[in-house]
């Protein structure tokens, strides 16, 4: 079990597999003091919408810490670059980075350890690679643009923000934009409905 699996999940969990199916988990875990929100845009809303969005968020919280480090992730390789460019129009270039996995491994680990050390506003762009190919510092701020190609990707993503005990993944799209999504992307019916139907439903329970 990943640890960006919350343990107050894990009783469920448990009952759903049977006892007889023991829980092997990785040794950093998700605290329960992690928070958890949807910002469900108006469905007329587009991509360039959800980086606006992203950015105010982003913007505010920068404006109450000292040292600000937050990981946005976006589903597609070219929306890596362009929320980049987006983002470098409002705030210093020199606060934006970004990480593919069709970098180099030179450069990742460059654009890593520089956000890394940087001490103040400190924005790294990534997609799902970001999730799974580094470890970030204690406390980091998460974003979500638009979809996500499964639950799994979902978690590890969130996952990046557990890492101390004042962890934040904030999860930032709306209707339109997921549709757009699951039509250029070729997702089947079934699994575009599981993709809307669930961010529809947290995102009226949660919208903030």
């Amino acid at each position: 079990m990943s640890g960006s699996f919350r343990t107050d999940w894990e009783l469920s969990f448990q009952e759903a597999f049977g006892p007889g199916i023991p829980i092997m988990r990785e040794p950093s875990v998700v605290p329960s003091t992690t928070e958890y929100h949807v910002h469900l845009l108006p469905s007329g809303s587009n991509w360039n919408d959800c980086q606006a969005e992203c950015l105010k968020h982003i913007q505010q919280k920068a404006t109450q810490m000292v040292s600000f480090k937050c990981m946005v992730f976006v589903p597609l390789v070219w929306q890596v670059d362009d929320t980049a460019q987006q983002f470098k129009k409002l705030v210093s270039s020199s606060s934006v980075f970004t990480y593919k996995a069709s970098d180099q491994p030179s450069a990742q680990i460059s654009s890593y350890e520089t956000w890394k050390r940087k001490i103040d506003m400190s924005i790294l762009i990534c997609t799902h690679a970001g999730a799974v190919g580094i470890d970030p510092p204690p406390i980091v701020r998460v974003y979500h643009l638009g979809a996500v190609w499964s639950m799994v990707s979902m978690f590890q993503a969130a996952g990046r923000s557990g890492r101390g005990s004042h962890g934040s993944s904030t999860f930032i799209t709306s209707d339109n934009v997921l549709r757009s999504f699951c039509k250029n992307n070729s997702v089947n019916e079934i699994e575009a409905s599981k993709i809307q139907g669930t961010i529809a439903i947290h995102g009226r329970r949660h919208l903030l």
